[in-house]
């Protein structure tokens, strides 16, 4: 495993599996003169740790397993548990109960397994078993790093032309989900009689995996975004809340504000140009009049607005602020205004929001 500093150098130089996810080209008649523009966007590998470590309880009374989960899944578990401990589906039962949980797959699902690999040993006793702190930021799935780079070839009027978003990622989702997947989980693969890790999977769109939110949302002419989904990973990862989307979302939108820079112009008026869009046209209206945006502090004075846009999976959700990542869970279109103030410490401290919805599903 490479040190932090060399992690996104080895997601280059690893050996991935390539796709391309979107290749859309427009026939021009004429030559088009444009000049490229680039950036590199990161995020680190990350922790989902949770405020208390994964728990579960399980029972095996001689004929019927019962495990008490904080697992996400109770089916999917169910199926895991029973394959690895050679017993019939029927007899493992999974109940829900609440404990320290994460947007994402942590270490529930383990902690599970353990406690009932050990009841199986301890017929009619009830097992509590849970993880130590170290356990826990040691062997739960982690969120994968991920490097992106973008391009843009450019107008002399600063409109995009063409756009390519390359990115590098290990995979984004090992949560047990039956007999195919149950050799991802810890006790399945350190047990007397190990089970075969599944291979990578990359997950299609529109949800997407690593490359969850990472096609533009703008109708620009030509664009281009492949994914290097990595083969041989160092350490265990899985879903953290989003799984691929946030890191994309951070750099498009991030690119966006710096073509607008480059360009000299506004923030709302580059992305208008360069939207289709029509719920999402008139919501960024309907934000620009609400914030006030024509009336914001003036640059160098410790105040700071901006604004971000995106659709989760295939659901629109648009925003205002820095570091913005927001879901809906449904076709929703929904702004959101951040206003932040750097204080003489450093910190940014946020000031106010507005967020305007548009939850009307299409047909």
């Amino acid at each position: 495993m490479p040190g932090e500093p060399d992690v996104y150098s080895w997601l280059k130089k690893a050996n991935v599996q390539p796709e391309t996810i979107l290749d859309k080209s427009t026939p021009t008649v004429a030559a088009v003169d444009t000049e490229t523009v680039s950036s590199v966007y990161q995020r680190p590998y990350q922790a989902h740790a949770s405020i208390s470590p994964s728990a579960a309880i399980a029972n095996y009374d001689g004929d019927q397993l019962t495990v008490y989960s904080h697992s996400q899944g109770m089916y999917p578990l169910q199926a895991a548990v029973a394959h690895v401990l050679g017993l019939s589906p029927e007899k493992v039962r999974c109940v829900h109960f609440e404990a320290s949980g994460c947007y994402g797959h942590n270490g529930g699902d383990d902690a599970s397994l353990d406690a009932a690999a050990l009841a199986m040993h301890y017929p009619g006793r009830p097992v509590r078993l849970q993880w130590e702190r170290a356990d826990e930021m040691t062997w739960e799935p982690y969120g994968s790093a991920m490097h992106i780079e973008v391009s843009a070839d450019v107008l002399d009027n600063g409109d995009v032309h063409a756009w390519n978003f390359d990115l590098w990622s290990c995979p984004h989702s090992s949560r047990p989900r039956g007999p195919a997947t149950a050799g991802s989980m810890i006790y399945a693969q350190q047990k007397e009689e190990p089970l075969d890790m599944p291979p990578i999977q990359s997950i299609p769109q529109p949800n997407g995996g690593a490359d969850r939110n990472g096609l533009p949302l703008y109708a620009f002419p030509n664009v281009q975004v492949n994914k290097n989904l990595v083969a041989d990973v160092p350490i265990r990862v899985s879903a953290l809340r989003g799984l691929g989307a946030y890191a994309n979302v951070f750099a498009i939108e991030s690119f966006m504000d710096e073509l607008a820079l480059r360009a000299g112009r506004d923030a709302f008026e580059y992305r208008l140009k360069h939207l289709q869009d029509e719920r999402a046209i008139n919501l960024l209206h309907r934000l620009r009049d609400a914030s006030d945006w024509s009336n914001r502090p003036a640059a160098g004075g410790g105040e700071g607005w901006g604004l971000g846009f995106a659709r989760f999976k295939p659901r629109l959700v648009v925003g205002m602020g820095n570091d913005l990542f927001m879901t809906c869970q449904r076709l929703v279109h929904t702004f959101f205004f951040f206003q932040e103030h750097v204080p003489e410490s450093g910190y940014f401290c946020l000031a106010h929001r507005l967020p305007p919805v548009d939850d009307i599903n299409p047909p």
